[in-house]
């Protein structure tokens, strides 16, 4: 239990650290403090009817779903995080209290668009493979349980005081995650072929008008 509430306590110094060095924003408003300490509602096993094609494919539309979808209750505290330390574009963490244990997620997007997939730094892979290989990433010094999406653009850090007995929680956060990720991979897909399509039609049609034109032109050259 102590160990679990250092690594809370870990993660919050980085935030607070590296925000004297202008590296992020955190929201210390003691309000959202306060309600970071109310039981929240949800539910161990997901039911949703949210579908992932709704949301936009980011941060923000991935955050949206999990709200929507049950996981990330709305009387969770936000607060802003210092992406830069895992060279993302994007980071925003969620506290809550479930079952008498804080819980704390922390969602990067390690990059926007799919092709920028292969740009992502030394720095950033060497977070995702340590997330795939061993479920954890290094922050000041300390392991933390992490793990990513599919496709590699989402890296989400999960804390819990009691992690054996909110594993369902964690786990809804892994499914929903890999479900959003696939069904956007797959609306990317869809859009390309449908591209592809309307090109080659595009194209078949550009040569029908030619060879068109080539047979007026031999039948006027005829008729002369």
């Amino acid at each position: 239990m102590k160990k679990k509430i250092m690594l809370l306590a870990i993660i919050s110094a980085l935030c607070v650290s590296m925000t004297s060095c202008g590296m992020g924003d955190v929201n210390t408003n003691s309000d959202k403090e306060d309600n970071s300490k109310i039981e929240s509602s949800i539910p161990s096993e997901i039911e949703t009817n949210a579908n992932p094609l709704d949301y936009e494919n980011s941060e923000d539309g991935l955050i949206k779903y999990f709200k929507e979808s049950g996981i990330i209750p709305n009387d969770a505290n936000e607060t802003a995080r210092s992406y830069q330390y895992f060279d993302a574009i994007g980071g925003k963490a969620y506290t809550y209290v479930y079952d008498n244990s804080n819980i704390t997620v922390e969602i990067y997007e390690m990059y926007s668009k799919d092709d920028d997939a292969a740009k992502l730094s030394e720095k950033a892979k060497s977070f995702i493979k340590s997330a795939k290989d061993t479920n954890s990433v290094t922050v000041l010094n300390q392991n933390v349980n992490a793990f990513v999406s599919n496709n590699d653009k989402f890296l989400v850090i999960y804390l819990s005081q009691q992690d054996d007995k909110n594993k369902q929680i964690e786990e809804n956060f892994k499914s929903e995650l890999d479900k959003f990720c696939e069904a956007q991979g797959n609306k990317n897909n869809n859009t390309n072929s449908k591209s592809e399509t309307n090109t080659e039609n595009s194209n078949a049609d550009n040569t029908s008008s030619e060879n068109k034109t080539e047979d007026n032109t031999t039948t006027s050259l005829t008729e002369e």
